[in-house]
């Protein structure tokens, strides 16, 4: 198994969970599948569908919120969505960019015996820095 997917529409079937307008009651089901594969040792997970295909911005608001839960992508039930998806989920050239900028920062003070810096007036560490890293890896491999 490389990865868990959450089906919110099943799990509130099961646990008789009625939908709501931020979909509160799944929040903590949602961070438990994210902190569930982590420690499995899995990919971040991804997300169930959007079903209203026509709420774009609905979609662009839960995948944002989402995103900053862990999720790595979202399940589609449509093509129209592919474009929405791309634009939360997908690196920018910016995003890499700067990424780049403070891991080669980081990389630099760490061979100096440095391991906490500032880059454009934010502080980096090591945690900062490995999830800057990952951004850079996971644009990298889309290219």
């Amino acid at each position: 198994m490389k990865q868990f997917a959450f089906g919110a529409e099943d799990y509130r079937l099961d646990l008789n969970i009625e939908k709501s307008a931020n979909d509160e009651a799944l929040l903590h089901a949602r961070s438990q599948i994210v902190l569930a594969s982590k420690v499995a040792g899995l990919a971040p997970p991804i997300d169930s569908v959007f079903v209203n295909l026509h709420d774009s911005e609905g979609f662009k608001s839960e995948s944002v919120r989402h995103r900053q839960l862990g999720f790595q992508g979202k399940l589609l039930i449509h093509p129209k969505q592919i474009e929405d998806l791309q634009s939360i989920y997908a690196v920018t050239d910016k995003e890499y960019e700067q990424a780049l900028t403070i891991c080669k920062a980081f990389e630099d003070a760490q061979s100096q015996g440095i391991a906490s810096i500032s880059v454009n007036g934010q502080m980096v560490d090591y945690p900062v820095y490995k999830q800057r890293k990952q951004l850079v890896e996971r644009y990298e491999s889309n290219q």
